[in-house]
C-alpha cells in the first residue's frame, strides 16, 4: 500500500469508506452528500476493522483472508480539494489516521443486472502501521468486517 504525504499532489481517486462516511451514515451526510457520485459496494482485502466505540478503524494485516466491507465514493472534481481537506480534518490525518492508496474490489452492476467485480485504486484512512499491533490487541474486531452490520 502506498502512503500519502501531506505535500504530495492528490489524484481524484475514489475514497474507500467503511464507517460513518458510508452512504446513509451521519458523516456521509455532513461531508460527502451532494459532493459525491457513483457510490458502489466494495471490499478491501488484507485489512481488519476494529471498533473504537462510535467509529471504526481499518488496520492493514496483509492477510487476504481479512476483509473490510465498505463503499467506493467518487467525489465531484470541482469539490475534490475542499472535500479532501474536510475529510482529512475529520479523520485526524496525518496524526491519527494514515491515508493510503489501496486496491479495493468494487462491484459494478452491468446492464443485464450481472454484478462484475473489479479492482480499483482508492484512498483509505487506516491505522498508522506503527500502532497497528497495539490497536489489534486493544480494540474488538468488527465481526464480518462490516460496520453497518455490527451488533
Amino acid at each position: 500500500m502506498a502512503e500519502i504525504s501531506e505535500t504530495s499532489g492528490l489524484r481524484n481517486l475514489p475514497y474507500f469508506v467503511y464507517g460513518t462516511l458510508r452512504p446513509g451514515n451521519g458523516n456521509f451526510k455532513r461531508y460527502l452528500e451532494g459532493k459525491s457520485f457513483h457510490h458502489r459496494a466494495a471490499k478491501l482485502h488484507g485489512f481488519v476493522m476494529v471498533s473504537l466505540g462510535g467509529f471504526p478503524m481499518a488496520i492493514e494485516t496483509r492477510n487476504k483472508k481479512d476483509v473490510s466491507v465498505g463503499d467506493l465514493v467518487s467525489i465531484r472534481p470541482k469539490e475534490f480539494a475542499a472535500t479532501t481537506k474536510g475529510l482529512d480534518a475529520l479523520e485526524g490525518y496525518p496524526s491519527f489516521y494514515d491515508k493510503l492508496i489501496v486496491s479495493a474490489e468494487a462491484e459494478e452492476i452491468m446492464s443485464d443486472n450481472v454484478v462484475k467485480l473489479r479492482d480499483e485504486e482508492a484512498y483509505v484512512y487506516a491505522s498508522p502501521e506503527v500502532h497497528a499491533e497495539k490497536y489489534l490487541k486493544t480494540y474488538s474486531k468488527v465481526i464480518g468486517g462490516d460496520w453497518n452490520k455490527r451488533s
